[in-house]
Formats: structure tokens, C-alpha cells, sequence
């Protein structure tokens, strides 16, 4: 039996990589082409057209697997069941749960790349794919994040960042629990120095008192606050974007802080689904071979599993909106769907 597996495996792994590969071509092309029309903006110019699209291909990769794996596992086992390969191999003793196994272990290499890329390339290359494209283009360097931190007696306002290690636009209200507002202090920029400490630039203070208000002003000023430039780099990237690692250091500074975090939250729990998502989908895919999709043609299976992986990923960003409207637990909001996908799934193969 263990050539019959290899058999298997081999014929779902290659249609499940050739999909891929095509998926990623063709919205990689789609996207240069977009590209195209800021040809000639600013700095703009056909190499960077080039560039945009060379790293934008690790992302496009994470998210496209489970697309390729529903849409691979129906054309590669439909290929054989349209051979009548397939009759044979069940006829061998090979049960449904035994094929789900053979397509996991095809899979599993393609979800360990997946994985590693989306924690390891994907941050980089988006973060220096967005540097590249501003500079191009002449955009301003700052990106408007317009977020409320909390510190140790203050409450702190961020406008912009231009890097993780500066940021610009700092308002700071230092806050007495008994006496309220203190002081309120002002700073054009603020950078990290090497000594591992930030320095406002440019500030001025406000110290509030019943006497009334005193003014001050300053070139540069230490400024003792405990987040770290990567949690500047967290506030002005989209938290699917992020690494776990990432997510994990600014959910604990939100919670130290008792600020909220469900959205990182969410997407820490998403990235770790993904793996169990695809498991999921493929225990799926398979009993919908020996149905109907089983003898219908390449075409119809590559347009029911679209159709099944689109449902899929549209009722996971509905299960973790709702999850934060609601006040669900995050951890609720990302396997929801996947639990549901798999239970269907096992339902489907206790049925053939």
C-alpha cells in the first residue's frame, strides 16, 4: 500500500503545486499591470513596477494556498477517479480517511514553506515593498497612524510615523490619579537614541496646577516610556502582516497597558488556524470526489472548490468581525469557521 500512497500523494501534490503556481501568476501579472498606470509618477518608473511585483509574491503565496489545495486536491483526485484509478485503489482496501492522510502528507511540505514565509518574508518584503513604492512615488515618508497609547501615569497620542525608531506629532497628558491632569506636553518629533531610550525634539510643556498654567519650551528632552520601536513598527502595520512573535510582544504591552487588542489578538489565533484551515479543506475535498464532482469534468471541480474556498475564507472574516462586535473571544472568532469546515467534512467521509 505504500507505493498506492506515494501514487496518491504524488498525483494531488503535483496538481495542487501546478495550481498554485498559476494562481500566483496570474494575480502576480494582474497586479504588475496595476502597477503599470503609476508608471511615470514622480520616480515612478518600469523597474519599479518590476520590484512591487517580485515582493509582493510571498504574500500572494500564503494566502493563495488554500485556494490551490481545495482546487488540487479535486483535480488531482478527479483526474483519477475519471481514469477509474480510483475505483481500483478503493477496491485495494483504501479507505476515505486513508486518502485524506496521502493529501496531508503532500500538503504538508507546501504548509510548512507557507508558514515559515508568512513569519519570516512577508513582514520584510511588505514593509520595504510599501518604503520602496512612497519613495518612488514622492510620497511623504510619515504614514498617519493617529493612535492612544497609556503609559505609567500618562496617556500618549501618536500622529505619524515616519520609521520604527521616529515618529512625529507626540502629545503627552501626564495624569495624577487624585489630581488629575498635570501636565500637557508637545513635541515635534520624538527618534530612539542608541542608548536605548526615546528623546523628544522640539517640545513644549504645559505644567497645570491651581495657580494656574506655566509654560516651557525645549530643544530635546529624554522621555522615559516603556514601548519599544517595535511596537511603533506593530501600530503602523496591518496586524495580519506581522509576525506571531510580533503579535504576541504587542498584545502583551496592550494588556500591560489595559488597553484592547482583539484585533491583534485575532490575527495572532488566524495565523494559527491557517494550518488546521487547510486540513480542514481537504477533509472536505476528498468525500466530494466520490460524489457527483467525481465524474464531472476538470472545469466544474476547479470552479467548485473557488466556490468552497471563497465561502470559506469570506465566513473567517465574518467569524472574526463578529467576534470583535460581539465581544466573542478571539480564539472563538478564528476557529469558528474552521471547527464547522472540518466537522461538515468528517460528517461527509462517515458518509462514504
Amino acid at each position: 500500500m505504500k507505493i498506492v500512497d506515494r501514487y496518491v500523494a504524488r498525483c494531488v501534490g503535483g496538481s495542487i503545486s501546478l495550481v498554485l503556481a498559476a494562481l500566483v501568476a496570474l494575480l502576480t501579472v494582474l497586479a504588475f499591470v496595476g502597477d503599470l498606470e503609476d508608471v511615470g509618477r514622480g520616480g515612478y518608473g518600469f523597474v519599479d513596477a518590476l520590484e512591487q511585483m517580485l515582493l509582493g509574491l510571498p504574500l500572494r503565496i500564503f494566502l493563495l494556498l488554500p485556494f490551490a489545495v481545495i482546487i488540487g486536491t479535486l483535480t488531482g483526485l478527479g483526474s483519477l477517479a475519471a481514469s477509474k484509478e480510483l475505483i481500483v485503489i478503493r477496491a485495494s482496501g483504501m479507505s476515505p480517511l486513508r486518502l485524506v492522510v496521502c493529501v496531508l502528507c503532500a500538503c504538508l511540505p507546501l504548509i510548512l514553506v507557507a508558514v515559515v514565509i508568512a513569519e519570516t518574508i512577508v513582514p520584510w518584503s511588505e514593509r520595504i515593498s510599501k518604503a520602496h513604492r512612497d519613495r518612488a512615488l514622492g510620497n511623504d515618508a510619515a504614514h498617519d497612524i493617529g493612535v492612544w497609547l497609556q503609559g505609567k501615569d500618562t496617556i500618549i497620542h501618536l500622529r505619524r510615523t515616519v520609521s520604527a525608531n521616529r515618529i512625529e506629532g507626540i502629545t503627552i497628558y501626564e495624569i495624577d490619579p487624585e489630581r488629575g491632569l498635570q501636565a500637557e506636553i508637545t513635541a515635534r518629533s520624538a527618534r530612539y537614541g542608541k542608548d536605548g531610550g526615546w528623546v523628544l525634539e522640539d517640545l513644549q510643556r504645559k505644567d497645570i496646577s491651581l495657580e494656574g498654567i506655566v509654560s516651557s519650551v525645549a530643544a530635546q528632552a529624554d522621555w522615559p516610556v516603556a514601548f519599544e520601536p517595535e511596537i511603533i513598527t506593530a501600530l503602523s502595520t496591518p496586524p495580519d502582516q506581522l509576525p506571531a512573535i510580533g503579535l504576541v510582544r504587542h498584545i502583551r504591552y496592550l494588556k500591560r497597558n489595559g488597553l484592547e487588542g482583539d484585533r491583534y489578538e485575532i490575527a495572532l489565533w488566524s495565523k494559527l488556524a491557517y494550518p488546521f484551515s487547510i486540513v480542514a479543506l481537504i477533509v472536505v475535498a476528498v468525500p466530494l470526489v466520490f460524489g457527483r464532482l467525481g465524474g464531472s469534468g476538470v472545469g466544474l471541480r476547479i470552479i467548485a472548490g473557488c466556490l468552497l474556498a471563497i465561502g470559506v475564507h469570506v465566513l473567517g472574516q465574518i467569524s472574526a468581525k463578529a467576534g470583535i462586535v460581539y465581544g466573542l473571544p478571539p480564539i472563538l472568532g478564528a476557529f469558528a469557521p474552521t471547527l464547522a469546515l472540518l466537522i461538515v467534512g468528517l460528517w461527509l467521509l462517515r458518509r462514504t
